[in-house]
């Protein structure tokens, strides 16, 4: 998850210029372990991680935000969820 954020923080730090779009697809963790997929909206990046493994826990129930920091999503399923949200800068 450390890496995860550590991206979040690469792509939302960085001014975004005029080819911003090559950021856009999907993309595979370093460690092979999930795939980020990025889109723009408007002026807009997000990513959602579209996969990861394992995607369950030794109970076999899915992996939740369980270290969020707002209590109201530690249940939410990490597949699917949104983890870059950042404006166009120019």
């Amino acid at each position: 998850m450390k890496r995860i954020i550590g991206i979040c923080i690469f792509i939302s730090l960085g001014q975004v210029n005029a080819q911003s779009n090559r950021i856009i697809g999907v993309w595979l963790t370093s460690e092979k372990d999930a795939k980020i997929e990025i889109y723009q909206k408007g002026s807009r990046f997000y990513g959602n991680m579209i996969w990861l493994t394992p995607d369950v826990d030794e109970k076999g129930k899915p992996l939740t935000d369980s270290e969020n920091p707002d209590p109201t999503k530690r249940n939410r399923k990490l597949e699917g969820i949104e983890i870059i949200s950042t404006r166009i800068m120019h």
